[in-house]
């Protein structure tokens, strides 16, 4: 039978189909089904609606979740050249609304909304194989996947809303007992994530194929130990080695890595994209290039988000896991709920932000390779400037607050003094001089112009990481990364830079550029 289903590549492919979005010359799956059935077609395959999905397609464009309209050719062609996807049915579309009682919609009744979350139902009547794909993370969604990092308000505690949702619409399809052969469940992202629980808690499911999908929390892995024991080697993970979202919490099942490729302008976002795995050979052939494991980098973060995060408590691990998705958001996506750093603070109080950045930095003294992990990353995929004004907008917000003289701030004051000055540079008369403004709002003018407000001020403020470094200018850092590294590319200097002269990150892209011209000489 192992013979007769679906490879990885072609459950990976239908999987892209779920992605399809109403967008410019691009149509949705449900748009296309909702149209057959106003011509009184009921018997709607794959061919059918790649045949429907696209026309005038800009090549560089980007139709969401950065597949571009030449990404989309690419898939659309494969599927097209592939004799059996084209002849698979589609029986069920299901839109997941966010504000709205959920549906499911058929050939003839299709009433999925064109901004929830979209799964569907795929046959192969020769092999009786079903596949069951669920499309990744809506931007409503996105939370929920770090809102599985710990208790939930779940009736067991452990599952989400979605999850939930999920593993409802899949029991009522009814699949065993339709008859079908196998049940392949898969999904990307938050849907790997899933079609994983949906293999832990329904035994009908022969087979679950994961890309980039998150695992599941300790309370979790905990409360279903019996199911995740007997079910468990039905389920393989497939994910692409810089990918950020299969880090998260446990894993389950046997797992493979993967080359990523096509990073776009979403850079760090792309590696976490549906196609990303892919390239084509010369007949438009999908292939998949496997790899030993996760890029180094990644590991160092993993053992950040799943080793941390065991030191809090419950309570603690909610907010914080909720307070770090927020970053994430910001940094990856220009249209995230939170847009500026005052307004995170905002929401989660300068009190638990203080406290959130004091941990944090004692944490990266305790594991100083954690620095160079993200510092690789963030300029890998060339969101390190971005990261980097966020973090400071954070600390210029929460500053003044380290210098007001109330109990509940002062007890963290020390040791966040000792921290942010091994980390952050900035210059002290614009500095002390912003700061001091910031605090004539709540204080007299001889508070301010105290001289041991002006000495607390410095404590916290002044970087002396590199102090003992010679000064260089950028052109000099750069001919002599050049010198000393002359078989590197451009990226693998940055990430030198980015070791050698932490103090100096908010440089990076004007480095970027000194080496870009050095090596074009």
């Amino acid at each position: 039978m192992e013979d007769n289903l679906l490879t990885t590549e072609q459950v990976l492919l239908l999987e892209n189909l779920t992605y399809l979005l109403d967008n410019g010359g691009l149509r949705s799956l449900e748009t296309i089904v909702e149209n057959y059935a106003a011509d009184g077609k009921e018997d709607v395959s794959v061919g059918d609606i790649v045949a429907k999905i696209a026309e005038n397609l800009v090549d560089d464009a980007d139709y969401g979740s950065h597949i571009t309209g030449k990404d989309w050719e690419n898939i659309l062609q494969a599927i097209e050249k592939d004799p059996v996807l084209k002849e698979m049915k589609v029986v069920a579309v299901y839109g997941d609304p966010a504000k709205a009682e959920n549906e499911t919609s058929t050939p003839s009744e299709p009433k999925a909304d064109k901004e929830g979350a979209i799964s569907a139902v795929f046959v192969n009547e020769k092999s009786g194989e079903a596949v069951v794909a669920f499309r990744g993370t809506v931007g409503y969604e996105w939370k929920d996947n770090f809102l599985g990092g710990t208790k939930t308000a779940a009736a067991d505690g452990v599952s989400t809303e979605y999850q939930e949702k999920a593993l409802a619409w899949y029991r009522s399809l009814n699949l065993e007992e339709a008859g079908y052969e196998t049940i392949t469940v898969t999904g990307h992202s938050k849907g790997g994530n899933k079609a994983k629980y949906i293999t832990i808690m329904d035994e009908s499911v022969d087979r679950c194929i994961s890309f980039d999908g998150q695992g599941f929390s300790d309370e979790f892995v905990a409360e279903y130990e019996e199911e995740i024991g007997k079910r468990a080697y039905k389920i393989t993970n497939h994910n692409v080695e810089y990918d950020f979202v299969n880090l998260l919490l446990n894993d389950i099942g046997k797992t493979k890595y993967y080359r990523g490729y096509d990073y776009g302008e979403g850079k760090l976002a792309e590696a976490h994209c549906p196609n990303t795995f892919f390239t084509y050979d010369e007949e438009g052939k999908p292939h998949m290039h496997p790899v030993a494991d996760r890029a180094e980098e990644m590991k160092v973060l993993d053992e950040f988000l799943n080793g941390y995060l065991r030191t809090l408590s419950p309570e603690e691990k909610a907010k914080k896991i909720s307070f770090i998705a927020e970053i994430a958001d910001m940094v990856m996506y220009e249209d995230a709920e939170t847009k500026t750093a005052e307004e995170l603070i905002n929401k989660y109080g300068v009190l638990f932000v203080a406290e959130f950045v004091l941990s944090l930095l004692g944490y990266l003294r305790m594991h100083p390779e954690m620095i160079e992990a993200v510092t690789s990353v963030l300029v890998e995929f060339e969101v390190l400037d971005k990261t980097v004004m966020i973090v400071e907008e954070i600390l210029f917000i929460i500053g003044p607050q380290m210098c007001k003289p109330i109990k509940e701030v002062q007890k963290y004051f020390d040791e966040f003094a000792s921290n942010v000055s091994e980390i952050y540079e900035y210059d002290e008369s614009h500095y002390i001089k912003w700061v001091k403004q910031q605090l004539s709002e709540e204080f007299s003018f001889e508070q301010i112009e105290d001289s041991r407000t002006t000495r607390r001020i410095k404590n916290v403020f002044m970087d002396v990481w590199d102090s003992t470094i010679p000064p260089k200018s950028l052109q000099n850092i750069a001919e002599e990364l050049m010198m000393q590294n002359p078989d590197k590319n451009i990226s693998e200097l940055m990430k030198i830079f980015a070791k050698t002269y932490p103090s100096k990150k908010r440089q990076s892209r004007h480095v970027f550029n000194i080496l870009s011209k050095l090596l074009e000489r």
